[in-house]
């Protein structure tokens, strides 16, 4: 898997098809279908973990 960005909170990666989304990493921050490839956060810390999911639940995330 390719990493896309990486900053200090977080990193991005870019998970491809068939990959289980759970398997990657206990501090995943979001889900994608086994079936779907696209662009995965994964929180460096689980305070980082907490914020992102806190900001995926209300919203505050913009998926495109």
């Amino acid at each position: 898997m390719k990493i896309i960005f990486e900053d200090k909170y977080l990193k991005v990666i870019d998970k491809p098809a068939g990959v289980i989304s759970a398997d990657i990493s206990p501090l995943i921050c979001h889900r994608l279908d086994e079936g779907t490839s696209g662009l995965l956060i994964i929180a460096k810390n689980e305070r980082a973990k907490i914020v992102l999911q806190r900001q995926f639940k209300a919203r505050q995330v913009k998926k495109v």
